[in-house]
Order: structure tokens, then C-alpha cells, then sequence
């Protein structure tokens, strides 16, 4: 994936319709302060189980059971690592369960003072007030 691919904002809809998650460059920092609790919250269970049990097992784990080794430098780099890679992850998580990546929707609005032709206006008042043109709508009132 390339940079702006992965820092570029993504929406991913479930294939009922019924939900929507978007993820986007700032994932990275709500995962490195949330952790597990930001993937359960994007509904992307595998990971937030993995990193939430490493995270246990290591913090139990007893000092002299890794030898040189130290569990909290080894926690720090999973936490981290996962982090950074949230992006990817949510990404793989929401494809596998068969979710469809839609674009962000931009509304277009055209303004009536951007039109500067006169036979384009002419055709805008006729599609808003029928057929009867701008004489038309201006001659009933």
C-alpha cells in the first residue's frame, strides 16, 4: 500500500447496509492511545483479542522468564507496531468479513452565480419553474 493509500480516508459499509466505519491517518494515533480498545471499538475482534492477550501474557509474565530479554521494551514495540500497522489491519478485518469500501460522499452544489451564460440560467429557471421560463414565473405573481 502507498503512502496516501494509507493515510488516505477509507469507508468501509457492511454488505446489509446496516453499518458504516471509516478509518483514515488519525487511526494511527487513536490505536497507539486506545490500543485494544479502539480495535474492539471498530469492531475488528481479531486484533483487539491478539493484542489484548499478548499484552496480559506479557504483563504476567514474570521478569527472569525471557532472560536479557525485558517484557515491558517487547509490550511497548507490540503496542506500537500495532499501532502503526492499524490502517492495515482494520483494513484487512473489514475486507474479510466481506465489507465493500465506498468513497467519501463530496456533495457538489452549483451556484447560481457561477453560471455566466445567459441561456444556461435560461434552462436552470426552466427545469426549477417548469417550462414557463423566467417570464412565465415572473407574469403569475
Amino acid at each position: 500500500m502507498a503512502s496516501e493509500g494509507y493515510f488516505r480516508k477509507r469507508i468501509y459499509r457492511s454488505p446489509m447496509g446496516s453499518q458504516v466505519q471509516s478509518m483514515s491517518g488519525t487511526s494511527i494515533l487513536w490505536a497507539l492511545f486506545l490500543g485494544p480498545a479502539y480495535f474492539w471499538r471498530k469492531k475488528a475482534m481479531l486484533p483487539a483479542i491478539v493484542l489484548f492477550a499478548a499484552e496480559a501474557m506479557l504483563y504476567f509474565m514474570p521478569d527472569d522468564a525471557l532472560g536479557a530479554l525485558d517484557a515491558d521494551a517487547i509490550g511497548s514495540l507490540i503496542w506500537l507496531g500495532s499501532s502503526l500497522a492499524a490502517p492495515l489491519l482494520l483494513s484487512m478485518c473489514y475486507e474479510q468479513k466481506g465489507w465493500i469500501e465506498s468513497q467519501p460522499f463530496e456533495k457538489k452544489v452549483r451556484s447560481r452565480l457561477a453560471l455566466n451564460d445567459d441561456d444556461e440560467l435560461e434552462s436552470e429557471l426552466a427545469r426549477e419553474y417548469g417550462s414557463r421560463g423566467r417570464q412565465g414565473a415572473l407574469s403569475e405573481n
